[in-house]
């Protein structure tokens, strides 16, 4: 067969598989491109090819003829059929009952679907069987055979392929971009379906994701993706024709199948960067075709639960909008961010530079402020490309939830609001595992059990709201439920018992609550294979602060629990407080400041073995003098002549010793490369007005080391030569 042929039916065998329900003129093209099949040396010379073409161009002229619609089914027959005789055409061998299996489902679709005066066709009796495509291979014969059917065993048998792929990589990197999205797409219409199994359009939603990622891993030969999404798609097709009610049988394998799927895309993803991959973390996929096949059947199936958050190797896609879309690498989207910055701080440095001559010239002021406002501008449309909404996290957060309440026995009820608020998308990335961790102990620790709510005035189904929303020059994500609350007392006492706090110590509600973060606190009565370790919300707090971010929490006894995130909107730019010390100027982040004040000289106090406090109202707080950590020379050594800004990480507050405020302003964060990237205190770079390099402040390691009474002496040597 020709090449141009061969060519030809790939592509159709692809725009069948994409095809939307109703498309005839698809339908159309599909008939002339099967005329020409018949036509052709390999329909003459064999006999199973050329009825297969010829019996699809029948179904095509009913559907050209309105006779019935061209609905997904037909869609699907045509899609098939082409993609076998895209297989002959290449030279492989086809398997009879391959052949009969199509050919078996026109003759059933014709017959549903007959037209005035047609005689319903009389309907096989031999077994459905589909397998499905395998990859290309080089023609050994001119003309395909069509081989003796394999056992049933066999045909199932799922092929996972683990060597490298080296070529078609830009498909195979389309498919595992379009199967996380419709993976997505399915897993929160199966979540829209457990609340009202009678919505047909997620139904819908959830058969066309995976008719879509069975046809096109067809086409590109990965069976053991195709054979798990054709089963799990005959399932979901009995739901839409009303031969199976939607339930938690069929919810909880359809979920097991998302997983399975996920599992297998991981090891294509790896493939496709040039490695073998291991299949030691799939599951079994035979298994899962069997529960498949038994709850198409009405059978109940033990299916598994996930407690984890789904894997995100491959599912790091942005959802694409209706809006028209072009495909940029990342890396050339973060040299475009980082190119803005520096035309930002250029810009800054020119209207600093001319400021006495535009005071002098009318126009070239107003020409400087028209380029900040250009550049201005541009900066904002350079960070917006980078960002994304979190709806895929939280819909990932709602299948956790879903999972763990039915682990743990308790009706939840999880409402999700602000999930088209956008985050830079490297900071998306990274909210995943704190909010893991909150939910976790949400479900496990704050919601009750449906028999002691019931004790309660609360109904026995539990809630947990995940809300986000802007604030400021900030994104706050908010986890709420409806459970038992923070005791205070319990953890007092824990905080005492661990040495945290002494016995009578005044705290505010926020820094009792705030113990919760530290490592290994835990005031769980019993320890849970989901929590109960203290080991997951101190990463709540670190990972948090590594974003320079900000954990919140409030708490009623017996009402429930907020705990809030407050991040910045991107990672690469802070709004921070201009500060001098002596000759230099330093960047403190604005989200860690707390006040600013002159203290008097008698609110100084030395504390033996711990160094100098600052009272303020009442509390102690510990006093870094900024010039001694990084060896500059003061205007002042006295406190009373100078400023102090306390600031706060987590539960510690601290007072930094400045000569001067200079003011707010928004810096492009710079990195001081590998040889400086240990010095305590100091988080990066920034390039002010005047071209000149400002350190950014790390207030987190400021109140560690306030805490443990002062620099060491490496850390003084280091600043000192960076100044």
């Amino acid at each position: 067969m020709s090449s141009d042929i061969d060519k030809r039916l790939d592509d159709l065998a692809l725009k069948l598989t994409l095809a939307d329900e109703g498309d005839v003129d698809l339908v159309t093209q599909v008939r002339k491109e099967l005329a020409a099949v018949c036509a052709s040396d390999l329909a003459m010379d064999n006999r199973g090819i050329m009825k297969l073409a010829k019996e699809l161009i029948r179904l095509t002229l009913i559907v050209e003829g309105d006779n019935f619609d061209a609905d997904g089914e037909t869609i699907m027959i045509l899609s098939d059929g082409i993609g076998l005789l895209a297989q002959a055409a290449q030279g492989e061998k086809l398997e009879k009952p391959t052949i009969v299996a199509v050919l078996d489902r026109i003759e059933q679709q014709m017959a549903a679907g007959v037209g005035p005066g047609k005689k319903p066709a009389k309907k096989k009796t031999k077994k459905k069987t589909r397998v499905a495509p395998s990859a290309p291979v080089a023609a050994q014969e001119s003309t395909p055979k069509v081989e003796d059917a394999p056992s049933e065993a066999a045909e199932d048998a799922p092929v996972t392929h683990t060597e490298p792929i080296t070529e078609d990589n830009e498909l195979y990197a389309e498919f595992l971009e379009e199967a996380a999205e419709h993976l997505q797409n399915a897993e929160s219409s199966l979540l829209d379906l457990e609340s009202d199994p009678s919505d047909s359009e997620a139904l819908g939603t959830v058969f066309r994701a995976y008719h879509t990622i069975k046809g096109v891993a067809g086409f590109l030969g990965l069976t053991d993706v195709n054979r798990v999404t054709h089963n799990a798609e005959t399932m979901l097709d009995a739901c839409r024709k009303g031969k199976l009610t939607f339930d938690q049988n069929i919810g909880d394998v359809s979920f097991e199948t998302i997983d399975a799927i996920r599992a297998m895309t991981a090891v294509i993803a790896v493939r496709l960067d040039g490695e073998v991959a291991s299949t030691e973390d799939l599951p079994d996929l035979l298994g899962l075709i069997e529960k498949l096949k038994q709850a198409t059947q009405g059978e109940q199936v033990e299916a598994k639960t996930q407690d984890e958050t789904p894997s995100e190797k491959t599912m790091k896609v942005p959802k694409r909008g209706p809006a028209a879309a072009v495909k940029v690498d990342t890396e050339k989207l973060d040299s475009l961010v980082n190119m803005v910055g520096e035309l930002v701080i250029a810009q800054t440095q020119v209207s600093q530079a001319s400021l006495e001559e535009q005071l002098r010239n009318e126009k070239l002021s107003k020409d400087m402020g028209h380029l900040g406002k250009i550049t201005n501008d541009i900066q904002e449309v350079a960070m917006s490309m980078r960002m994304i909404p979190v709806r895929d996290t939280f819909q990932k957060m709602a299948r956790l939830v879903r999972d763990l309440g039915r682990k743990s026995g308790k009706n939840i009820e999880f409402i999700m609001s602000g999930e088209d608020t956008e985050l830079d998308r490297n900071m998306v990335e990274e909210i995943g595992d704190p909010l893991v961790h909150i939910l976790r102990n949400s479900v496990d620790h704050g919601l009750e059990n449906p028999e002691q709510r019931s004790e309660t005035t609360k109904e026995p189904k539990g809630i947990i709201e995940l809300n986000a929303y802007h604030q400021g020059g900030n994104i706050v994500i908010e986890v709420k439920d409806d459970g038992r609350g923070l005791d205070k007392d319990k953890i007092l006492a824990k905080g005492i018992e661990r040495g945290l706090i002494k016995e009578g110590e005044p705290l505010s509600d926020s820094q009792i609550f705030g113990m919760i973060f530290q490592a290994g606190f835990s005031t769980a009565d019993k320890i849970t294979d989901v929590s109960g370790r203290g080991v997951g919300m101190d990463v709540v707090r670190q990972n948090t602060e590594k974003l320079r971010g900000k954990v919140e929490v409030s708490s009623e006894h017996g009402v429930g629990t907020t705990i809030s995130l407050k991040l910045p909107l991107t990672l690469a730019i802070i709004d921070g407080m201009i500060v001098r010390v002596g000759h230099e100027r330093y960047v403190i982040p604005t989200i860690s400041i707390v006040e600013t004040l002159r203290p008097k000289a008698e609110d100084r106090y030395t504390v033996q073995g711990t160094g100098e406090v600052v009272k303020v109202r009442g509390s102690l707080h510990p006093l870094i003098r900024l010039y001694s950590l990084f060896g500059v020379e003061p205007d002042t050594t006295e406190i009373d002549e100078a400023l102090i800004v306390i600031v706060e990480s987590d539960l510690d507050r601290c007072c930094l010793l400045v000569d001067e405020l200079i003011g707010q302003q928004q810096v492009v964060i710079k990195s001081l490369g590998e040889s400086l990237r240990g010095i305590q205190g100091i988080s990066g770079g920034a390039i002010l007005a005047d071209g000149l390099v400002g350190l950014i402040l790390d207030v987190s390691s400021l109140a560690d080391l306030a805490l443990r009474g002062g620099p060491e002496e490496d850390n003084v040597e280091q600043a000192g030569a960076m100044n």
